[in-house]
């Protein structure tokens, strides 16, 4: 009954560390050796005894474009809320762009003048990166493409 309960926090071990891309428990082979010849296994049976741990995902690179419209803040969207929740996603780099930006005495606080180029580093499946623009995309221009996919096209992604 020991081994079993061993190998059950083993279990919860290895998959704990599996979902946060840790190092599997130390000693774990010792306690899937036990468990075999507990079943009677003269040698261990390492084909049935190694589990594969799961793979981790790839981490990506993406290139994003986010231009909103300016009407965004008079419906009462914040982009700033798109900027967080695609850096709870991995590593983000912003650059803001200011080529919409009028000169001060035109300025209007209710009017969106500023676009973003987006570089996201990122384990997250590209369907999640989309879901973070979700409230914003009917107003907003919004282009997502993995880096190497631009770099294998000659051109060269915005920072």
């Amino acid at each position: 009954m020991e081994v079993l309960l061993r190998a059950a926090d083993v279990l919860r071990s290895l998959i704990d560390a599996a979902s946060r891309d840790g190092e599997p428990p130390e000693r774990w082979q010792d306690t899937i050796e036990e468990l075999d010849r507990a079943r009677g296994l003269q040698e261990p049976d390492r084909k049935v005894a190694t589990p594969a741990l799961p793979g981790t995902p790839q981490e990506a690179e993406y290139a994003i474009q986010f231009d909103p419209e300016p009407e965004l803040f008079r419906l009462g969207l914040d982009p700033f809320l798109v900027l967080r929740d695609l850096a709870q996603l991995g590593s983000l780099t912003a650059e803001a762009d200011l080529s919409r930006l009028p000169a001060l005495d035109a300025l209007d606080a209710e009017t969106c003048h500023l676009g973003w180029k987006l570089r996201l580093k990122t384990a997250e499946a590209v369907e999640q990166i989309h879901d973070a623009f979700a409230f914003v995309e009917d107003v907003a221009r919004i282009s997502i493409k993995p880096v190497q996919a631009a770099v294998a096209a000659g051109t060269t992604p915005p920072p």
